[in-house]
């Protein structure tokens, strides 16, 4: 009988034993766990931080991503052919009436040396202070990226004057500057979202 009660005394010792180990494996494992997510937290962060403040969603970055397979398409990549800008550029923006704007466009650039003139349609900048900004950067970019891939003014006018298809001319695979266009167009549709203008009544004026 005694030896009985011993075995009885020592089996809540030996479970209690147990229990403890298993415990300190969990925790061991939950530390592991909680350090690996205190790595990660920076680039989830990050990455979300870009997110909300671009707002760019999968329709924004798919004309982007999409190759574009046109037999039509001749502009070759723009590390292609990059060149140095200028050491030295004036910016000049004029707001101008529509109606003396070079042809039908709501935002026209043109180099003069090192000297970028950018003329934007001063009824639709005024419209909302948003749209001048918004049209300015779009100008901006499109005539650097232009001019830092050899893409001449003289090569974007001839295009852009005798286009008669529809949407802008720049959105042709064919324009000389397609490729220049729409990064300039996707610069200015991710300042839309954090500016907070819905792009498709900006797009409709």
């Amino acid at each position: 009988m005694p030896a009985v009660k011993a075995n009885a005394r020592t089996f809540p010792q030996e479970q209690t034993t147990i229990l403890t180990a298993g415990r300190r494996a969990e925790r061991k494992w939950l530390g592991k766990v909680l350090y690996l997510l205190w790595l990660a937290t920076p680039l989830v962060a990050t990455i979300a931080s870009l997110a909300l403040l671009f707002k760019l969603t999968a329709a924004d970055l798919a004309p982007l991503l999409r190759r574009d397979r046109s037999p039509t398409m001749s502009v070759p990549l723009m590390k292609n052919t990059f060149r140095p800008l200028p050491a030295r550029i004036t910016v000049q923006v004029l707001l101008v009436p529509q109606k003396q704007q070079r042809y039908e466009t709501l935002g026209d650039w043109t180099w003069n040396g090192s000297r970028l003139d950018i003329r934007l349609s001063r009824e639709f900048a005024q419209e909302d202070p948003r749209y001048g900004i918004l049209l300015l950067t779009h100008e901006l970019v499109e005539a650097l990226l232009c001019r830092s891939s050899g893409v001449s003014g003289r090569q974007v006018d001839a295009f852009d004057m005798a286009f008669t298809g529809d949407g802008e001319p720049g959105d042709d695979p064919a324009a000389p500057y397609h490729r220049q266009h729409r990064w300039a167009e996707a610069a200015e549709r991710a300042l839309a979202g954090e500016l907070g203008v819905e792009w498709r009544r900006y797009l409709g004026g």
